[in-house]
């Protein structure tokens, strides 16, 4: 957990998954597969956080921590949703969008930061989930990164995954894994079993607590609700008109990439898009000086794209 977070389960096959909502990558070890889910917005949001708050001492983090700690599981009633830029796993929405839901005049600092906390727990649940629904293994779960280095961190996502945590007492464990990877190339090592057992840190194992289990089941259901309908009013805020104003906003190229970028334009509406690429091109050649053969070009590349989306 850094900046962002992923979930990795290296497997023995690809498994990709048809839902879409995780990736499937070649391991670069031999006939080995992973699938990754991702987080966007993981230690971003306790950054966020700790920047509109104006924390500014030595240690904020820490000092954030402490403070969450003292609040009860739960954040008394408050849910953070942490799409601050977006989010991938596993819904895969560019547009979507956080919030704070229940925020309470009796809120202060101490919760905001442990909501905070709770919201990026419940991401990474919905990710975990979908990475084993996709039929990803896992005998148990190693954590790595700042974020976990966190006890209070580390425990509420122990809680709201219900398993124990392993965590990596040691730093940059990415960047020592891609040298242990260059050394085999190199020669310094003769494969990756050598590999594997220079490559033994230190774990310290947080587990669950029944108690605060039971009450993050509650919270992660709420927020499981509370980001689905955020995320459905998102959507519904595209209407068919919207279509070419989004285009322009988005200032791309050509429509095909505008395709790439604003699927869920077409998604919600197909038809409509079909119907308004006429406009949509003349408004993108006005904006950039290209001729009507250009335009003709791009509403049959836009057309053809988006009947892939047409019942």
């Amino acid at each position: 957990l850094g900046t962002g977070s992923t979930i990795v389960v290296v497997t023995t096959e690809p498994r990709p998954d048809p839902a879409g909502r995780i990736h499937t990558f070649c391991h670069a070890a031999p006939q080995r597969w992973y699938q990754l889910g991702a987080t966007l917005s993981a230690g971003l949001s306790l950054r966020w956080l700790r920047d509109r708050l104006r924390l500014t001492s030595s240690n904020p983090y820490a000092a954030m921590g402490t403070s969450a700690a003292k609040v009860a599981p739960g954040s008394d009633g408050l849910v953070f949703i942490p799409y601050l830029v977006g989010e991938r796993s596993p819904i895969m929405e560019p547009e979507a969008t956080g919030a704070f839901v229940g925020l309470k005049y009796s809120h202060r600092r101490a919760h905001l930061t442990r909501a905070v906390m709770e919201g990026v727990a419940c991401s990474l649940r919905a990710t975990r989930d979908a990475v084993v629904a996709a039929g990803g293994d896992c005998e148990r779960w190693l954590a790595v990164g700042n974020g976990l280095s966190s006890p209070i961190w580390r425990s509420i996502v122990a809680d709201v995954y219900d398993e124990p945590l392993h965590f990596v007492a040691a730093p940059e464990r990415t960047a020592v894994g891609a040298a242990l990877i260059g050394g085999i190339a190199a020669g310094t090592y003769g494969d990756y079993e050598e590999v594997a057992q220079v490559a033994r840190p230190p774990l310290h194992t947080t587990e669950p607590d029944p108690e605060r289990v039971r009450i993050y089941e509650d919270v992660y259901g709420r927020y499981s609700r509370l980001s689905k309908v955020l995320l459905e009013e998102g959507q519904e805020e595209v209407r068919e008109g919207e279509v070419i104003w989004a285009v322009r906003e988005e200032m791309a190229v050509t429509v095909e990439d505008v395709l790439s970028r604003r699927t869920r334009v077409l998604l919600l509406d197909a038809r409509a898009a079909v119907e308004a690429a006429p406009r949509v091109a003349q408004l993108m050649a006005g904006e950039r000086g290209h001729d009507e053969a250009w335009q003709r070009e791009q509403v049959e590349t836009f057309q053809t794209l988006a009947a892939g989306y047409l019942p």
